[in-house]
């Protein structure tokens, strides 16, 4: 058997970081993009968001 590996190339313009902390109740999560910053927590197990 022949195994070929291609190398491919990211677009690093198209990569977002997205952080989620997970607690039991809610998560917060937090990303940027165009040099803004945004932030934001949700209730879990269907309640409504903060």
């Amino acid at each position: 058997m022949k195994i070929t590996q291609i190398a491919e190339k990211i677009n690093l313009n198209q990569v977002m970081d997205i952080s989620v902390d997970v607690h039991k109740d809610t998560l917060h999560f937090f990303f940027a993009s165009d040099g803004r910053e945004y932030t934001n927590n949700f209730l879990q197990r269907g309640q409504s968001s903060m």
